[in-house]
């Protein structure tokens, strides 16, 4: 019961991820070939905990693992809206997705788990142009 508590404050907090960019690491997540109008094909990097401000909650088990993936920064005009569904890696589950933009206009428009391991996240932006991420949050070693 504890692990569901922590994994749900994680997939919580993982919503709120603000502006700043936070670490990087070089293994990729598999970005799915979903497109719909608005959707980019980003590339997909793994982090050691959401970008910005948000606190992730320790989860207390020996077999679960939490990874977060990211997109690189990218451009959204004034009045765009973009999405994309990102994938976890094998043996993973999806917990959640979350998104940070440079400006506070920016705002989750779809959030939503479409399988096991994907969930796809739409954004739209409504000021001036700026940038903006989306990402995901992934557990090995938990069952639903």
């Amino acid at each position: 019961m504890r692990i569901l508590v922590a994994l749900t404050a994680v997939v919580a907090l993982g919503v709120l991820a603000a502006v700043t960019l936070g670490e990087q690491s070089s293994k990729p997540a598999a970005v799915t070939g979903e497109r719909a109008h608005g959707q980019r094909d980003l590339a997909v990097h793994q982090v050691a905990r959401p970008s910005g401000q948000a606190k992730t909650a320790a989860v207390a088990s020996k077999t679960a693992t939490i990874k977060f993936f990211e997109t690189d920064p990218f451009a959204i005009d004034m009045d765009e809206a973009v999405g994309d569904g990102l994938r976890c890696p094998r043996r993973h589950t999806v917990l959640g997705g979350y998104f940070g933009a440079e400006n506070v206009d920016t705002s989750l428009t779809f959030s939503a788990p479409t399988s096991r391991r994907k969930w796809f996240v739409g954004i739209t932006n409504n000021d001036a142009n700026t940038s903006a991420f989306i990402g995901i949050v992934c557990a090995k070693g938990v069952r639903f």
